[in-house]
């Protein structure tokens, strides 16, 4: 912020695939300078019933968002510049907040044997 007189986030993105589905999506492998993640539990839906489970993974949305203009294969678009994109910029970013323990994981249900 100092050079530039801008705040910023920084997204390190890879393309992923997803169980059951065609293609390449992106995930977010790292992030500095704003929440990764929207806790959406204090909110109210639709119909005014409070969410009880429901987080936004901003980081891996905006990720998807860059993976689609970057391209896959040959390419060659390094980045990408997002602009007015709905999220906290914050210095204080816990990295870890994108991810849950395995025990929690509805795919690693599976893989553990409790499915």
């Amino acid at each position: 912020m100092t050079k530039t007189g801008r705040q910023v986030g920084v997204l390190i993105v890879d393309s992923r695939i997803s169980p059951l589905r065609m293609g390449t999506t992106a995930l977010a492998l790292g992030v500095a300078g704003f929440k990764p993640i929207k806790d959406c539990r204090v909110e109210r839906d639709l119909y005014g019933k409070r969410t009880h489970i429901t987080r936004h993974a901003l980081a891996d949305d905006l990720a998807s968002a860059a993976h689609l203009v970057m391209g896959e294969t040959a390419a060659r678009i390094p980045a990408v510049l997002i602009r007015n994109a709905p999220v906290i910029l914050s210095e204080e970013c816990d990295p870890n907040s994108m991810t849950i323990p395995a025990e929690q994981c509805l795919f690693m249900e599976s893989f553990l044997g409790k499915a």
